[in-house]
């Protein structure tokens, strides 16, 4: 199985890959899958084989493949080859598109893009390679399976779901019985929310319209270790440097999971990728370069030349000259959310600052957090920052361990979050709770009451933030500002603004009820608002920063470098000085030629989820 888009990149409607349910929300990449609905699992049979066409030898004509077979669902998958000379191609069917139809000599990687197949029966198309000088031959045939069943179950499941549970339900009732259920699952819950006014159920802006938090996730069962990953282990890189005169572009990495492939080979945050697969990155290949490294697009290895900055005067940067080449290929790691963690001292030793920088809320790997605030305990720690900054959230089970394991005894019981559902269930009494240093109202979760044990006690906080930090993660300021005594500064860019919450369901228990063609679902509708003990819930615009800083602007360095981290170094200078400096300039890269940092795509994994399982005991 391969997870590849559904459409191109600026699109995120279609069916993911989903773990099954011993697994959710355990990495990155499933945190994507599970919560935004932006990928789609393909069946690919490949043949790791040379062919040669016709005149050629193997030495001059190789491909990667000579067949590729999709589900009905369509998406994309990749076809590698390499000619001896001017090309073209072209597909024999319409419902399967191609990147790219022509080129020159050398390798080319072209994206296949398949349609959703609603024809009732398997379909194969088959690409025409035309080589000048050599003529025509097929590079490959491209099979598409049929639906299997009647295929209507699922839409079925997730409409009964809705109008219980929904937290617009009651205008969703009303237009239950006027949906096409012979839409793909996919498609049909899209069509669902976009026939509703009521619902801000928004998830994030494309230039192809309106997108949802709500979503549905599927795959044909198979079972993984939880709290693995398997990828290549990079997070993010979706800022980077723009060489105005050549127009190049170098993508800035944000992190890497420890133990990753691209751990083992050196590559770090601050990293700059300045080619990938041999190609220099530019404005028409970037996006394409960026979904591959991220998982998005399928590949079984990718060869990255990275570099470093080093720094050239004070506040002043270039690029370093020298350059290392690796081949990264995919492997199954323990996917750890604590990014980094530390304790740094100011030079007068008054303050001793705890720093955790944690990725995702996952259930799999809470008892990292007992473990880190068990070391800033027993160093007395005077200060903490929690860099949230690449946490796009996750489930409140985690965020509420985290809030205990912040402020302690003092707070044990008090309300760290007030689930406000539909009209209907408030109306028949359903209310839940997140308390700190208990278990919540629903279920008991013996992690939250242990970090008691560990806390620190902090009655002032500091929480990094970008437009990626969402959910959960905007819940730990939320639901910190609603406990009294506790003051919270943000410093960074404004958040998310992601107030509401999912309670995900496995289609696992419904089997007796639906026809699910032999494929399990996670189906997660929005279902809540979240609320802090003060009643707050007003932040759907997001929480604006006490000082605003955007690091995807600036230089700044690996894990630790305070001085080489401008959201971190300015926070550390508000806890010592106790204000805020005034920024004169900021670090600059210096080059022969213009330079600039420039967004480059975004991660849309990184647009928020707060989620517990419904009624689930752990």
């Amino acid at each position: 199985m391969v997870a590849v888009l559904l459409r191109k990149p600026s699109s995120l409607s279609g069916i993911v890959k989903s773990q099954v349910k011993t697994e959710i929300m355990k990495h990155k990449n499933l945190f994507k899958l599970l919560f935004l609905g932006c990928l789609v699992t393909l069946s690919v049979a490949c043949e790791d084989d040379d062919t040669t066409l016709a005149n050629l030898d193997n030495s001059d004509f190789s491909t990667s493949t000579k067949s590729v077979t999709v589900s009905n669902l369509g998406g994309s998958e990749n076809v590698t080859f390499v000619a001896p000379g001017n090309w073209t191609l072209g597909s024999t069917e319409e419902w399967l598109t191609l990147s790219q139809t022509s080129g020159g000599k050398g390798g080319a990687v072209i994206v296949l893009e398949a349609a959703t197949n609603t024809t009732g029966r398997t379909r194969t198309a088959y690409l025409l390679l035309n080589v000048e000088g050599y003529g025509q031959e097929i590079l490959c045939s491209v099979t598409q399976t049929k639906v299997q069943g009647d295929g209507l179950g699922v839409n079925y499941w997730m409409a009964d779901y809705m109008a219980q549970k929904y937290l617009w339900n009651t205008e969703f009732k009303n237009v239950q019985a006027k949906l096409d259920y012979t839409m793909q699952p996919d498609k049909w819950l899209t069509a669902a929310l976009s026939s509703m006014r009521t619902n801000t159920d928004d998830g994030y802006s494309t230039s192809e319209g309106r997108t949802y938090y709500s979503n549905i996730t599927g795959q044909q069962v198979r079972t993984r270790a939880a709290g693995e990953a398997t990828d290549y282990g990079v997070g993010l890189c979706a800022a980077g440097v723009y060489d105005q005169t050549y127009g190049l572009l170098y993508m800035i990495v944000n992190y890497v999971y420890k133990g990753s492939p691209a751990d083992l080979a050196g590559l770090k945050r601050a990293s700059l990728i300045t080619k990938v697969n041999g190609q220099n990155l530019t404005e028409s290949n970037i996006n394409e370069a960026f979904y591959m490294l991220l998982g998005y697009i399928s590949s079984s290895s990718i060869t990255l030349e990275f570099r470093e900055f080093e720094q050239v005067g004070d506040n002043s940067y270039t690029i370093s000259s020298k350059a290392k080449t690796v081949t990264l290929t995919p492997a199954t790691y323990d996917a750890n959310p604590v990014l980094y963690s530390d304790i740094f001292t100011d030079a007068n030793k008054v303050h001793r600052i705890g720093y955790f920088a944690y990725s995702v809320f996952d259930l799999y790997h809470d008892q990292n957090i007992v473990d880190t605030f068990s070391k800033f305990k027993s160093a007395n720690v005077t200060d903490l920052i929690i860099d949230l900054r690449y946490n796009n959230g996750g489930y409140v089970y985690s965020s509420t361990t985290l809030a205990t394991a912040i402020v302690g005894s003092e707070y044990k019981g008090k309300v760290y979050s007030h689930m406000q559902y539909n009209e209907d269930r408030t109306r028949k009494g359903e209310v839940d709770y997140f308390y700190i240093g208990e278990n919540p109202s629903m279920v008991e979760y013996p992690l939250i009451g242990q970090a008691l044990n560990v806390a620190v006690n902090m009655k002032r906080i500091y929480v990094l933030t970008t437009n990626n930090t969402a959910s959960a993660s905007e819940l730990i300021i939320n639901g910190l500002r609603g406990l009294d005594g506790v003051e919270v500064f943000t410093v960074g860019t404004t958040t998310n603004g992601k107030n509401v919450g999912m309670e995900a369901i496995s289609s696992s228990s419904y089997a007796t009820l639906y026809n699910f063609d032999g494929w399990e679902y996670e189906f997660a509708p929005i279902t809540f608002y979240n609320l802090n003990a003060k009643g707050s819930k007003d932040y759907a615009d997001g929480f604006k920063p006490d000082f605003e800083i955007d690091e995807s602007r600036s230089v700044y360095g690996d894990w630790g470098n305070v001085a080489m981290d401008p959201l971190l170094n300015i926070t550390a200078y508000h806890i010592i000085n106790g204000f805020w400096p005034t920024l004169t300039r900021t670090r600059s890269l210096v080059s022969d030629h213009p330079v600039m940092f420039k967004k480059i795509g975004e991660s849309r994994e990184l647009k928020g989820s707060i989620v517990f399982s419904n009624k689930k005991n752990f």
